[in-house]
């Protein structure tokens, strides 16, 4: 029994390991992703005005 809960115990901090990096990465990801939205909206806006500005 010992050895089985040991076994467990060892899965289970692996499990946490693996998740606690997880939740990292996304974060970083989540960040990352918010740069390149407001990014590509400045574009957005940029290349509209610019298409005002040739447009005139």
């Amino acid at each position: 029994m010992d050895s089985k809960s040991s076994i467990v115990y060892r899965l289970s901090s692996i499990v946490y390991r693996l998740s606690s990096i997880v939740y990292r990465l996304s974060s970083i990801v989540y960040r990352l992703s918010s740069i390149v939205y407001r990014l590509s909206s400045i574009v957005y806006r940029l290349s509209f005005a610019l298409g005002l500005v040739v447009c005139m």
